[in-house]
């Protein structure tokens, strides 16, 4: 099943096109920004997946210099200005991280460590070389619960996610 799972998010990497994010293989629910608010610093949460949401779809772009696995930014499809943030953002140096630090949808800055996503070999989300990985909140699935930074940690199945084209 775990190479089916990587098989998948690796299919989706190397397309370009837009994604789904799923806790934990749940495709009935997505990662989404605030419904209908398209701002900076607007929160990242858990949704009911909707085909038709352009809030839940993701650009996952690969840098050169990442090998398989790698994710670099995460970026709203709706606009590409802005990219899915850990810990405090636009910043180039790491000072916002830190369990329970919110996810938030901000504008894309090059070099942003708070920017710089890489997919591990467990199916966890996680802030490149920082040790935290994007962690559904207290596992729970309910609409509205924004989602944070929290230490990886093997096994924590608030931390696996799946991705699905668009």
């Amino acid at each position: 099943m775990k190479f089916f799972l990587v098989a998948v998010l690796y299919a989706a990497l190397a397309s370009a096109a837009f994604v789904r994010i799923h806790p934990n293989g749940n495709n009935n629910k997505c990662v989404g920004v605030v419904p209908n608010v398209h701002q900076h610093l607007r929160g990242v949460t858990i949704q009911t997946c909707n085909s038709s949401n352009p809030d839940q779809q993701w650009n996952i772009n690969c840098g050169a210099t990442y090998v398989y696995g790698g994710i670099g930014s995460i970026k709203f499809g709706d606009n590409p200005s802005y990219c899915m943030t850990g810990g405090e953002g636009l910043t180039h140096t790491w000072t916002g991280g830190g369990n329970g630090n919110g996810i938030s949808f901000q504008y894309c800055a090059q070099g942003d460590i708070g920017q710089s996503w890489w997919y591990t070999d467990d199916d966890r989300i996680a802030i490149e070389g920082k040790g935290f990985c994007l962690d559904l909140t207290n596992g729970d699935l309910t609409d509205g619960n924004m989602l944070q930074l929290w230490q990886c940690s093997t096994g924590n199945t608030n931390q696996i996610w799946t991705t699905t084209k668009v």
